[in-house]
């Protein structure tokens, strides 16, 4: 079978499960078996419906339903190797289950792949110590109006979803060390 190009705006038709990068790059989630780190990108994707649904516990929790079947035909994983993949992301902590009996279904907690990436305690504006930096300077922007973003106190949900880090009083954003200063689709090689 041939395929054919993505010509525009066509790149942006489809929905994507997405992984957040640091669980492929850093040495703190090498533990964990790919189709683990795919199957918590999935535990993201349905966090965000339930987020839309208002499905929050007594706690403010926001809670997914997501049965071993629906996993199994999502991903085309059998039943053991469904099981097997939440039992890792269980005990490597990114995951408890809530078990509620009476033949309905568990109740998931996906929890914050940054809590361990930050392991640093907050600072009074919230924000992780640790491994992190200011790099504004460096990347020449000087806050959210220059990288397109809004902050949190904007009313985005974005800067609470995807762990980007609010501009601080100084102006400069602070992104974890190990992020790079430039990806590869952001350099313009010019050919001569």
């Amino acid at each position: 079978m041939e395929f054919n190009y993505y010509y525009g705006s066509q790149a942006d038709q489809f929905s994507f499960i997405r992984i957040p990068k640091v669980m492929l790059t850093e040495e703190l989630f090498s533990g964990l078996s790919i189709p683990a780190k795919v199957l918590y990108g999935v535990l993201l994707d349905r966090m965000t419906l339930s987020r839309k649904n208002a499905w929050f516990d007594e706690d403010n929790r926001v809670f997914i339903i997501y049965q071993i079947g629906e996993i199994q035909e999502d991903l085309g994983f059998s039943k053991k190797k469904a099981m097997e993949l939440l039992a890792e992301l269980e005990k490597f902590g990114l995951l408890e289950k809530k078990r509620r009996g009476h033949g309905l279904p568990n109740i998931l907690y996906v929890k914050s792949f940054m809590t361990g990436f930050n392991a640093g305690k907050a600072d009074s504006n919230g924000l992780a110590e640790g491994k992190m930096s200011a790099r504004g300077s460096e990347t020449g922007t000087s806050g959210p109006e220059s990288t397109g973003s809004r902050s949190a106190a904007e009313g985005t949900s974005r800067s609470d979803d995807l762990g980007i880090f609010r501009v601080t009083d100084s102006g400069l954003l602070r992104v974890p060390v190990s992020a790079p200063l430039k990806s590869k689709t952001e350099i313009n090689l010019n050919y001569s």
